[in-house]
């Protein structure tokens, strides 16, 4: 069996913070497992688990327990429970408002950048990027063009 590289050594505070987020309603079902997981690798409240274990109660692979378990270590209890995204990851999904629009129809409208024989998906989606001031994907482009038909 392989040694464990990282021990979770969580206190009291700790383990009373995880239990309630744990319990929560509002919190997504990733950040929860995550919580499960600290909690089930805890070693300073007499719990002995080893990953597989881990991974079978709580639902997910073993390389998430191992994943978890290494944030914790190395960035901390907060780090380890939040579940980052690409900022560019949920572009597409985001509500333009309609002055948004206007900008990306008069984009469309002027000359493209000097270079290009036309405007394409992504020259729109890196020049609204640069107006608007948010990331915005070439799907989001491609939506507010057909809002615009």
């Amino acid at each position: 069996m392989r040694k464990k590289l990282y021990n979770v050594l969580l206190s009291d505070a700790d383990v009373c913070f995880l239990e309630e987020q744990a319990a929560r309603s509002d919190l997504s079902a990733t950040e929860r497992k995550r919580c499960q997981i600290l909690l089930q690798m805890d070693t300073a409240h007499g719990k002995e688990n080893t990953i597989p274990e881990c991974a079978s109660t709580v639902g997910v692979g073993m390389t998430t327990v191992s994943n978890v378990v290494r944030l914790y270590i190395q960035e901390g209890l907060e780090s380890a429970i939040q579940f980052k995204r690409n900022p560019n990851s949920d572009t597409s999904r985001q509500k333009m408002s309609s002055v948004e629009d206007e900008m990306i129809y008069k984009l469309l409208d002027s000359p493209p950048p000097e270079g290009h024989r036309k405007w394409t998906m992504r020259l729109l989606a890196e020049k609204s990027g640069e107006i608007i001031g948010k990331p915005v994907s070439k799907d989001t482009i491609c939506r507010a063009i057909k809002r615009r038909k």
